[in-house]
């Protein structure tokens, strides 16, 4: 499953990610890296991502314009202009 990030639209969240390695098991090497709504900031810093296939690395339910991706030294599949996708569904997070 992804990294899901909600954040309140009076009180956005920002998250950062450093020094990390990600990699996805076979199977689900098609799984987004991360699910966004209401965040201020999103940095990744010193990451790294193995064994993904997604068309996107942060799927972003932010209005346009609203919240920033920060990366710095980012290991994926991806070019930097393909990171972030805006998709059309309702954002949905399975409760535990």
């Amino acid at each position: 499953e992804p990294l899901y990030l909600y954040g309140d639209t009076k009180s956005p969240v920002s998250l950062t990610l450093s020094d990390v390695t990600a990699s996805f098991r076979k199977g689900r090497e098609d799984v987004t890296f991360i699910h966004a709504g209401n965040y201020k900031s999103i940095t990744l810093e010193d990451v790294t991502v193995r064994n993904n296939r997604a068309p996107q690395l942060i799927k972003s339910w932010n209005a346009p314009g609203r919240g920033r991706v920060i990366v710095r030294n980012l290991s994926c599949h991806l070019r930097e202009d393909e990171l972030v996708s805006h998709p059309e569904e309702a954002f949905y997070c399975q409760p535990i």
